[in-house]
C-alpha cells in the first residue's frame, strides 16, 4: 500500500463521517416531525458529540420499546467510531518504521499529564472504520425512513406533557 492509497482512505473516513453527521441531523428532524428548513434551523452547528446524546434521548422517549436496544447499540457504535474519526483528521500523523505502518499522535485527554498517545492505522483497520461508519449511515437512514412512513407503529403516542 502506497502512502498516497493511505491518504485516499483517510480521505474516504472524512467524507464517510459527514454523511453520517448529516443522517444524524435527518434523523432528530424526523423524530421531532420537522421540516429541514426547521430542523436545520436547530441543529446546523451541532456535531455527532452533541447529537448522538440528543438522539438517545429522543429514542429513549419515543422509540417501541422492542427497538430501542438496537437504537442505543447504534448509538454506541458511532460514538466510538467518532472517536476514531477524531484521532484520524485531528491527530499528527507519522510513519512508523521500519514497516511504514501509519499512526496517528494525539493530546489526548486520556493520555497522562504530558503523554502522548498514538495509535496505527494500518489500510485494514481505515477499511473497517470506513465500512462501520458507512453501515451506520445505512442504518441510521433506514430508521428514518421507517419513522417516516410508519411513524405510529414505531413511535409511542405521549400525552401532551
Amino acid at each position: 500500500m502506497t502512502y498516497m492509497g493511505h491518504q485516499k482512505r483517510v480521505g474516504r473516513v472524512v467524507i464517510a463521517w459527514s454523511t453520517l453527521e448529516s443522517s444524524l441531523q435527518s434523523l432528530i428532524w424526523e423524530f421531532l416531525n420537522l421540516r429541514m428548513s426547521d430542523g436545520r434551523i436547530i441543529t446546523s452547528r451541532f456535531d455527532a458529540s452533541t447529537m448522538i446524546p440528543i438522539l438517545r434521548a429522543l429514542g429513549i422517549r419515543h422509540l417501541m420499546p422492542d427497538r430501542l436496544q438496537d437504537f442505543l447499540d447504534l448509538l454506541a457504535t458511532i460514538d466510538g467510531y467518532r472517536l476514531d474519526r477524531n484521532f484520524i483528521v485531528h491527530g499528527q500523523w507519522i510513519i512508523l518504521q521500519p514497516h511504514s505502518i501509519p499512526a496517528a499522535m494525539s493530546l489526548r485527554p486520556e493520555a497522562e499529564a504530558g503523554g502522548v498517545m498514538s495509535e496505527t492505522f494500518p489500510v485494514e483497520r481505515l477499511d473497517e472504520i470506513i465500512h462501520h461508519i458507512e453501515d451506520s449511515r445505512n442504518r441510521v437512514i433506514a430508521l428514518e425512513d421507517e419513522i417516516r412512513t410508519s411513524r405510529d407503529k414505531l413511535l409511542q403516542q405521549h400525552p401532551k406533557d
